[in-house]
């Protein structure tokens, strides 16, 4: 059983979520300069607690849907220069305590869920 995945390089796209292991708790992508947001598919494992993206995304907005990303704890936005809008669900993210964001020059508003998450 798969718990922690780090894929470094560029990918084109995310296939479905049945691609991943469901066993998996922590997620990095580096690199990946993916095209399409990532969050739809990556808001389908179930026990994902640790998620970072670093250059990892280049487009312009990224959506937490609601009942998504229900076990994840800590999120870090990393070198993503062209992201301009997050919109996050009300029901979103339940447990989140950790965030970092770091060089997202465009990001000008986090949600206000986030206000108060170190």
């Amino acid at each position: 059983m798969l718990h922690k995945l780090w894929l470094k390089g560029r990918i084109e796209k995310l296939s479905p979520p049945d691609t991943f292991p469901y066993s998996i708790t922590l997620m990095i992508l580096w690199d990946s300069k993916l095209i399409e947001d990532p969050m739809p598919i990556l808001g389908m494992l179930p026990n994902l607690r640790y998620l970072d993206l670093v250059a990892a995304y280049e487009g312009k907005e990224i959506s937490y849907s609601d009942n998504k990303f229900g076990q994840l704890e800590f999120l870090h936005l990393d070198s993503l220069w062209n992201l301009e809008r997050w919109h996050l669900a009300t029901s979103a993210m339940p447990l989140i305590k950790g965030l970092g964001i770091h060089y997202c020059p465009q990001l000008n508003e986090t949600p206000e869920k986030m206000n108060g998450v170190e």
